[in-house]
């Protein structure tokens, strides 16, 4: 009898146990697609800068950005409208991003070599984001090509109160590397305009004005508009390479 009864519930109890087999995948699935939901819902953040300016920080997180998201400012404030799930990257990005200016020491070596001390090597202690301008004499500022020289050869020397020639550096700290922008005034052999992206501590040289005695090294700048208005990039150089013009940033602890 009991054998009987058994058999007879067996079916029942297949049936019973692939419904809830069937009922916990289900519910799984459906905890997958939730979760893929809330973090595709749109979140909205209004973020008041404290040390950063909002347009750098807008360059800093837009290659973050979700593609369906976008950030705008009002003033010092930053209004992004994204996913939520982007959102929590764009907050810690922010969080490492706005701390306030740190302590530089920004120098340049005109005729640097990695092999002697130059004595017309110029340091000064700067803020990050700061620009600060150094002084050239006319002579440093000047080509190394027999043309030039025979040139300045022929000039009257400066006046008192002319101008002289000068670089600017505006640098920022990103991790272990240092991102700067630098300005030239007066110094026909480098360029006008340079962007350059080189780890804190090491010399870095400045590619040459392009002359048909010295082109540019496409391996080494990229140049993009006109002459007057030209970025170069610039890669950082070995210390076993000569250099003409070159640039470092330490940071203070």
């Amino acid at each position: 009898m009991q054998l009987i009864i058994a058999k007879r519930l067996l079916p029942s109890l297949l049936l019973l146990t692939m419904s809830l087999f069937n009922s916990s995948a289900y519910g799984q699935q459906t905890s997958g697609e939730n979760n893929n939901e809330t973090g595709n819902r749109a979140a909205n953040l209004i973020v008041t800068l404290e040390h950063r300016s909002a347009l750098r920080a807008i360059e800093r997180l837009t290659p973050l950005l979700d593609p369906r998201g976008d950030i705008g400012r009002i003033a010092d404030k930053l209004v992004i409208n994204t996913t939520a799930a982007n959102l929590p990257e764009l907050e810690n990005e922010l969080a490492a991003f706005d701390v306030p200016a740190r302590r530089l020491v920004l120098s340049i070596d005109p005729s640097f070599s990695p092999e002697e001390t130059s004595n017309d090597r110029q340091s000064m202690q700067a803020l990050e984001l700061e620009t600060n301008i150094f002084v050239l004499p006319s002579a440093t500022a000047s080509t190394n090509s027999n043309e030039n020289a025979d040139a300045e050869a022929d000039e009257e020397p400066l006046e008192a109160g002319e101008p002289s020639s000068t670089l600017s550096i505006e640098a920022e700290i990103i991790g272990s590397v240092a991102h700067a922008q630098i300005q030239t005034s007066g110094m026909d052999s480098l360029l006008p305009t340079y962007r350059i992206s080189m780890p804190l501590g090491q010399w870095v040289t400045l590619a040459p004005a392009r002359t048909e005695a010295n082109p540019v090294n496409s391996e080494q700048q990229t140049l993009s508009g006109e002459q007057e208005s030209t970025d170069a990039t610039v890669s950082a150089q070995t210390d076993q390479q000569m250099a003409d013009f070159a640039v470092r940033v330490d940071v203070l602890p």
